[in-house]
């Protein structure tokens, strides 16, 4: 098991590298992966806190030049995120930010208001 688990990170440190290397050069002296903050581009999985997490951290490179977060093909599914100065979003062909209906606070779904049947 320990092997399995030692060549899945290889494949995964792998794999980082690649997306780093398929990403335009010159666009921003620093780059990050959204996979690298543990979001799935499943279609399914939520990854509101992925993309505020990395949006959280390229903020550290405003004065250096900005960051490029660089997003993978997929389906990513997300609450609402700020973006902020500096910053390059870069999504591959085929990959596409989904809005969910889900509040990124507390993860609770979104519901139409109730019918008001008093008086206010």
């Amino acid at each position: 098991m320990l092997l399995a688990a030692a060549l899945g990170s290889a494949r995964g440190e792998l794999e980082l590298r690649r997306l780093r290397d398929q990403a335009p050069p010159g666009l921003r002296p620093h780059s990050v992966t959204i996979t690298e903050f543990g979001a799935v581009g499943d279609g399914k999985t939520l990854n509101t806190v992925p993309f505020q997490n990395a949006v959280f951290y390229v903020r550290s490179f405003a004065d250096k030049g900005g960051a490029q977060l660089y997003v993978p093909k997929g389906r990513w599914l997300t609450g609402s995120f700020n973006l902020t100065s500096h910053l390059t979003l870069y999504l591959e062909k085929d990959a596409v930010i989904v809005g969910s209906k889900v509040m990124a606070m507390g993860h609770w779904l979104a519901r139409n208001p109730v019918p008001c049947h008093g008086l206010l």
